[in-house]
């Protein structure tokens, strides 16, 4: 009877422990940051093409065939350079042919002179009539009209003779050479023998979105405003490196694309070394300054597509957590810009994927973190 009594006494003993340890939880001790408004630098990316600061099309100004190409792709070339030659048989032939053709018209202008020089005394002397006379001035009229236009098919025919070999328009690097030697060429061709490009300064085209310029616009006042204070911008390049120099904004279209809802901008890039050639892509990057708070992205956590942390409230001496929703915008690898928290908020920055709402902390207060930009 005695040892049951023991054994029923030790079970309630058992279960009244039990009750207490429920009764009386353990409280963790988390970090917890008290948020404070700061100045937040975002780096705002863009996609751009890249643009010669003069790309010009290499087209012949004469048919035949392409005899030599004296250039290769990617070299670069200084302005008047040969760079491709066209058989010049027939043209040489022309231009001979039209120097004929001038001597025969310089003949008959001196003969025509003599004639209306002859004519001229006899008209003197009341030989021959004033009508006689001015027929023989006609005539001379015509000579020299003949000559000019035998002049001008020399011109013409040298033109073309001078179009067989085709000249750099500018200093530049030579694009993708289009036909090789041995090809038929003319200047109704549907591509060119090549581009030569003006790559000493380079041009980002990009397409600003309707609400960043809004944005941009409201915090400079003016377009104009805009071109003249924005920061310099970078080049990101399509390994992800930057551009070693900086690019200065040079216009904004006075235009948004009704289809994709952007406006057009132009920044202008330095390219000394030649590094950066027609046609490339990068993206282009200016930083973004506005007052925020921030926060590690270690204190915040998804679920589903929303972003959360929680927030310790203070009840008397005791700290109770509660999740909210917030926005964020990523500043570095570590830290987010935050919207949805004011100032003063004592956000819990570790083991947040462990708590629930309604636990209750112990906090280990933080202090402000200062913004790192990577």
């Amino acid at each position: 009877m005695k040892k049951s009594f023991l054994l029923l006494l030790s079970v309630f003993s058992l279960a009244a422990c039990n009750k207490q340890t429920q009764q009386a939880p353990t409280v963790d001790e988390r970090q917890v940051l008290v948020t404070k408004m700061q100045v937040c630098e975002v780096p705002f990316r863009i996609p751009a093409q890249l643009r010669g600061k003069q790309d010009i099309a290499i087209l012949p100004q004469v048919s035949g065939m392409l005899m030599d190409v004296m250039v290769e792709e990617g070299q670069r070339v200084t302005k008047g350079q040969p760079m491709f030659r066209i058989d010049a048989t027939a043209y040489q032939a022309a231009v001979e042919n039209a120097k004929g053709t001038v001597l025969r018209a310089e003949a008959s202008v001196n003969i025509a002179q003599l004639e209306v020089a002859a004519k001229k005394e006899l008209l003197d002397r009341n030989i021959i009539s004033e009508h006689e006379y001015k027929v023989q001035e006609n005539n001379l009229r015509i000579a020299q009209a003949t000559l000019e236009e035998a002049l001008g098919a020399l011109d013409h025919a040298q033109n073309d003779l001078n179009h067989t070999t085709i000249l750099a328009p500018h200093t530049g690097v030579v694009g993708t050479i289009t036909y090789k030697q041995g090809s038929l060429v003319s200047p109704n061709m549907a591509q060119p023998l090549t581009i030569v490009s003006d790559n000493s300064m380079i041009y980002a085209y990009a397409s600003l979105a309707e609400r960043s310029y809004m944005v941009l616009l409201t915090e400079y006042g003016s377009k104009d405003n805009i071109i003249k204070e924005l920061p310099d911008m970078n080049l990101v390049l399509a390994d992800g490196s930057k551009f070693p120099h900086s690019g200065r904004l040079e216009t904004i279209s006075g235009v948004i694309d009704k289809t994709t809802g952007a406006i057009s901008i132009r920044i202008a890039f330095p390219n000394p070394e030649g590094q950066l050639s027609t046609g490339g892509s990068a993206q282009v990057e200016f930083m973004y300054s506005f007052d925020g708070i921030v926060i590690p992205r270690k204190a915040t956590f998804d679920i589903q597509d929303k972003t959360y942390c929680y927030v310790a409230n203070k009840q008397d001496s005791v700290y109770t957590i509660s999740s909210k929703m917030i926005d964020v915008m990523r500043l570095n690898e570590t830290e987010f810009a935050v919207e949805g928290l004011t100032e003063g908020d004592m956000v819990v920055t570790e083991g947040v994927k462990k708590l629930v709402n309604g636990q209750q902390i112990q906090p280990l207060f933080d202090t402000v973190p200062m913004i790192s930009n990577k």
